[in-house]
């Protein structure tokens, strides 16, 4: 069991070294932390084939969205910090204290879905009936691997944990 699990924990630090700088720019050469899918945009965008046309669309849609997602992400911080802060500081808190900050932090969740999936959609709007059905396989192919990933670790399986939306 131990060297299964340390076969594991290796293989996903030799994995995330090996894609952190391709997560982090997308073949398009954005930006996509934040956006939807986060990381595994640019695998979608790579795995359905864009045209060159389509590609200039996403570069577009991506980069006209880039400002409010960061400002939203950077808000979602700031709000989560001040309630840590005040959730594991040293001063008595009470629910009455707390429920304000936690509004804050799932006013802000609800917005950046909302501007996800705004991005999300314009860029479904671009894809051909068959890249469609390809991104449909690799969605399928990602949680399938996410399962894998979660049985070779030993750990319970949880689809609504797992699996790509």
């Amino acid at each position: 069991m131990m060297w299964r699990w340390s076969s594991v924990v290796t293989g996903l630090f030799a994995a995330t070294l090996w894609s952190g700088p391709a997560f982090a720019q997308s073949p398009l050469g954005l930006d996509t932390r934040g956006l939807p899918g986060g990381p595994v945009l640019p695998v979608f965008i790579e795995g359905v084939g864009l045209s060159e046309g389509q590609r200039a669309q996403v570069r577009q849609i991506v980069v006209s969205h880039q400002p409010q997602v960061q400002s939203l992400v950077t808000q979602l911080r700031t709000a989560s910090e001040a309630l840590a802060v005040r959730l594991y500081g040293p001063d008595p808190v009470s629910a009455l204290v707390l429920t304000p900050l936690v509004q804050q932090v799932n006013q802000l969740r609800s917005q950046l879905t909302q501007e996800r999936l705004q991005v999300t959609l314009e860029i479904r709007n671009l894809l051909t009936p068959d890249q469609l059905a390809r991104a449909a396989q690799i969605r399928q192919r990602l949680n399938e691997w996410r399962a894998d990933m979660q049985t070779l670790a030993g750990l319970p399986l949880a689809d609504s944990l797992i699996a790509v939306p």
